[in-house]
């Protein structure tokens, strides 16, 4: 059967770019197709089904005279959902990758200009999953004819389940006792890196300790456990998987260790992130400081902890931009964003861009004097960085205002209330002077 990858772009420039580079590295073995539109797209989708050509990858733009990216690869999700899709824009808005993420399968998203070595990289990567996706779903629904055939038969089958299927045992106490080929591939560890080693060999430390004490209290109790974790690879890099965690039991109903098997979710992870990231700074946008602000202060209050949030933005910024040009300007923002994720260092706190020149920090279990000693070290470190800012009121340098506030969560506590009262102290600080702070401490009372 012939083989297909589909690029849909309303700019020809950009087809002729795709279609040049992905025929020099993919040309003997795939057809590949161009439309200019995604109702073009669509009709050719059904043409080469018609002609019995498999279309094992779309590359598809999202802003489009028509029928939009998400809307399309959403489409072609309902028509070959184990076709692999691909988001190629500098245009797409988070509500369209989101709406692509929860609807479409999206495998990943890659921003324009492309870099072609990266670009071919991921094309590769999304082929070999369509493939080995496509070998799986084979031996899953022929299972029962396998098993029923000889030993030798077998054996292969299960060759191909420990190839594939990233699957662990270990004893009581989380020692690893098996370990399969897939499980040392996706870690880079060896069977005998692994095997005798505390399951904690691969945790990566941006997984909460709360995970894995919810973790082991549903396993230890005999249910299975299932989630999503950030695991580390023998080189210090990172991997997530969906994971199943059951206990195994004797005859006599004892626990007797514990088996795991893992889906590999690392590149469905990637553009979740990036529906949460500020693309210019790397820092939590937004969108997700309104998800994670509640989900704190639940935690908060469930652990009778204080919650501290400090807001800040660039003295003058717009005298920046209209001196040194918004080239200059964006990496002040970059510098100041990298200082502020410097002086967190929990896994429980997070630093945000909340839009313009203004960031946020949110920090779990602190008391006003901790929070008092972050704000100068965020502030001071700003200041050391010396960028030249000749219209700053303040300073010759870039400088900071700051609000923060900590609250002894309760009840009564809300987003809106924390995020108010630490803006209205920014606000005094800029109105008396800027380049300082204020911090408050605050009791909400039933």
């Amino acid at each position: 059967m012939s083989k297909a990858i589909l690029c849909v772009d309303d700019e020809q420039i950009v087809l002729t770019s795709l279609k040049t580079q992905l025929f020099t590295f993919f040309g003997d073995e795939y057809d590949i197709e161009l439309a200019q539109s995604a109702e073009d797209a669509l009709e050719i989708i059904e043409e080469l089904k018609l002609d019995g050509i498999e279309l094992e990858l779309v590359v598809s733009d999202f802003l489009m005279p028509g029928m939009k990216g998400d809307e399309f690869l959403i489409k072609v999700q309902n028509l070959l959902p184990n076709t692999k899709k691909m988001l190629l824009t500098g245009q797409a808005d988070l509500d369209g990758i989101t709406n692509i993420i929860n609807n479409g399968a999206l495998y990943r998203y890659i921003s324009k200009p492309w870099e072609q070595t990266d670009f071919i990289m991921t094309i590769k990567e999304a082929l070999k999953s369509y493939a080995t996706e496509k070998e799986l779903e084979f031996y899953t629904q022929n299972l029962e004819e396998l098993v029923d055939k000889k030993t030798l038969e077998n054996k292969t089958y299960l060759e191909i389940i420990d190839t594939y299927l990233i699957a662990s045992k270990t004893d009581l106490k989380g020692k690893i006792t098996e370990v399969s080929k897939a499980f040392c591939n996706i870690s880079e560890y060896t069977q005998e890196e692994l095997i005798g080693q505390p399951h904690s060999i691969i945790r990566h430390p941006d997984t909460k300790k709360e995970v894995f004490e919810e973790l082991w209290q549903t396993i230890k109790n005999g249910q299975a456990w299932e989630g999503e974790i950030k695991n580390r690879k023998k080189n210090g890099g990172f991997y997530w998987v969906k994971a199943r965690i059951s206990p195994m039991f004797d005859s006599q109903g004892n626990i007797t260790g514990y088996a795991s098997i893992r889906v590999d979710t690392t590149d469905k992870k990637a553009v979740e992130i990036l529906s949460v990231t500020d693309h210019m700074t790397n820092l939590y946008n937004r969108r997700f400081f309104n998800e994670i602000f509640e989900k704190e202060i639940q935690r908060a209050q469930r652990d009778n902890k204080a919650l501290g949030f400090i807001i800040f933005d660039i003295d003058c910024f717009k005298q920046y931009n209209d001196t040194y040009g918004h080239q200059m300007g964006d990496n002040v923002l970059i510098e100041l964003a990298n200082t502020l994720r410097d002086n967190l260092h929990r896994a429980s706190d997070y630093a945000f861009r909340l839009g313009g020149e203004e960031f946020g920090a949110l920090v779990y279990d602190i008391d006003l004097e901790g929070i008092t000693t972050l704000v100068k070290k965020i502030k001071s470190s700003i200041e050391d960085l010396k960028i030249p800012h000749t219209q700053n009121l303040v300073s010759e340098y870039v400088t900071a205002s700051f609000g923060a506030c900590v609250f002894d969560v309760n009840k009564n506590i809300t987003k809106e209330k924390i995020f108010k009262i630490a803006d209205d102290l920014l606000y005094e600080v800029k109105n008396s002077g800027r380049n300082n702070f204020k911090i408050k401490e605050y009791e909400e009372v039933d």
